[in-house]
């Protein structure tokens, strides 16, 4: 590839960050993987100026029936929240910087295929830098066969669905919440699938150091169906301020009387990081 010393694809091994979730691997998860794939050392060239490149060129391989069922629907648009996942994700790592450290060989193209050998909470991520200028290959040569990615901010903060005591980890930047496979926290019980009180995309949390704030509906500004609650209060349009110990309520039959207990309804309590270990 012209321009490129080091062509070679190097191959990570995705596994999800919950070991007790439903054990399918989800778009989000997928997503977070990707860019610490992008922002692992081993994986980085060196230009003429010092700077670091990164890999723009990705295929994500899946089991052939997760990629059917959670993957396939989603098209082309899954593949452009990925892209704009990666270039924020740099523009974040050069911010920290303080100056222009890291930058993509070329565009970023990302390919999704079904694969043979790989099971549901399985994701092969194959990582290459196609560089449209001459850079050189790291110096210590990465080890051979794949890799599990484990790369991932502290958590600021965590969900405790109050039915199961199933914990999430909030990390900084945008964490969705609802039915859909795509959101970060993706709501699977069969009850709540089956009384579609939760909306597809319910609720995200948006956390900005440890200050985390709850929204209503999608990023995109479409509201919920049933509402979202906080200490049985629904969330304004301008969200809520989450404290430790809050009652996160998504959906209600009745707005005046929210219920955490109702049956399709999901309830949380939200906790601030205590230590680093999360």
């Amino acid at each position: 590839m012209e321009g490129n010393t080091d062509s070679r694809w190097r191959t990570h091994m995705l596994k999800p960050r919950i070991p007790w979730s439903s054990g399918t691997i989800r778009p989000a998860e997928v997503g977070r993987g990707l860019c610490g794939v992008m922002m692992d050392r081993q994986n980085h060239l060196e230009d003429a100026n010092y700077q670091r490149v990164v890999p723009n060129r990705f295929i994500v391989e899946l089991s052939e029936d997760n990629f059917n069922r959670n993957y396939r629907p989603l098209g082309k648009r899954l593949l452009e929240q990925w892209r704009a996942q990666l270039v924020e994700e740099l523009e974040t790592a050069n911010s920290r910087q303080g100056k222009r450290e890291y930058l993509f060989g070329g565009p970023v193209q990302i390919e999704i295929r079904p694969a043979p050998g790989l099971k549901d909470n399985q994701a092969r991520v194959l990582a290459q830098v196609h560089a449209e200028r001459p850079v050189q290959p790291p110096q210590s040569k990465p080890a051979a066969g794949p890799v599990v990615v484990s790369r991932q901010p502290a958590p600021v903060a965590f969900l405790t669905m109050r039915s199961t005591n199933q914990r999430w980890k909030l990390y900084p930047g945008e964490t969705t919440i609802g039915r859909d496979a795509s959101c970060d926290i993706t709501l699977d019980d069969p009850l709540i699938r089956e009384r579609r009180l939760v909306s597809g995309k319910h609720a995200f949390i948006r956390c900005d150091g440890r200050r985390c704030v709850i929204y209503d509906g999608s990023p995109a500004g479409k509201p919920s169906l049933n509402g979202t609650f906080v200490n049985y209060q629904r969330v304004p349009p301008q969200g809520k301020v989450l404290e430790d110990g809050d009652l996160l309520i998504l959906a209600t039959v009745d707005p005046l009387q929210p219920q955490p207990d109702a049956p399709g309804v999901a309830a949380f309590y939200f906790w601030k990081a205590r230590s680093e270990s999360g």
